[in-house]
């Protein structure tokens, strides 16, 4: 989600608001569908899984042990912990697996983080990147994080600054010191650092940090 506002002489215009809706985040564990049922029949020397709604609590750890110890898996690693969704019970395990253990969590963190994200500043939070006039001449565009921010914001934001009157810009200043802190974590790992994926935390984010090349062949024959 986020808002577009430009200040000139302190008075706020509201640009754009754009809802790019961050999802409400609901968890849940898929034990058994048709689809790992219909695997299990092709693998040798295992038994034929039962879909989740045959199995009972008592039936849990026996039909969950069946699936993860198959011969295909057996380098893999498994954490899981299963408990009712409701409050009274959750302190009732209905399975557990190696669930103390410390695994990498990769893009799965970024459930938590969201869900942490939208509990504490709501569904209709909105985050503004603003542009204020210093003055003769000079522009000062003010990033909060917001990552949706495309060049087409940008052509809407040029309107508008043209409708205020504002022919000739001399400066234009780019203030990205609203996140403080380092731009790479120190616990990246290192390879994810040289990745598209890996890109330095910037509060001031321009088309997801990305740009398109198209490279084309000069001559007949070229690569």
């Amino acid at each position: 989600m986020s808002s577009y506002q430009q200040r000139f002489l302190k008075t706020p215009i509201v640009l754009r608001g754009v809802a790019i809706g961050l999802m409400a985040i609901a968890l849940r564990f898929v034990i058994f569908d048709r689809t790992l049922t219909a695997r299990a029949n092709e693998l040798p020397h295992t038994q034929n899984l039962r879909s989740a709604a045959s199995i009972c609590p008592a039936e849990l750890a026996t039909a969950i042990d069946a699936a993860i110890e198959r011969p295909p898996l057996h380098r893999a690693r498994w954490g899981i912990l299963i408990e009712p969704l409701s409050l009274g019970a959750r302190s009732r395990v209905l399975y557990s697996h190696n669930a103390e253990r410390y695994f990498i969590p990769a893009s799965n963190a970024k459930l938590l983080t969201t869900a942490a994200a939208l509990r504490q500043l709501s569904s209709g939070f909105k985050i503004r990147t603003s542009v204020y006039d210093m003055g003769a001449g000079v522009l000062r565009v003010l990033g909060r994080g917001d990552p949706s921010l495309t060049d087409v914001q940008l052509r809407e934001l040029a309107q508008q600054l043209k409708h205020q009157g504002i022919r000739e810009i001399k400066h234009l200043l780019v203030d990205t010191s609203y996140f403080q802190g380092d731009v790479v974590n120190p616990n990246w790992e290192w390879e994810d650092v040289q990745s598209y994926y890996g890109a330095p935390v910037s509060s001031l984010i321009l088309n997801q940090n990305a740009v398109d090349l198209t490279l084309s062949p000069q001559q007949p024959g070229q690569p």
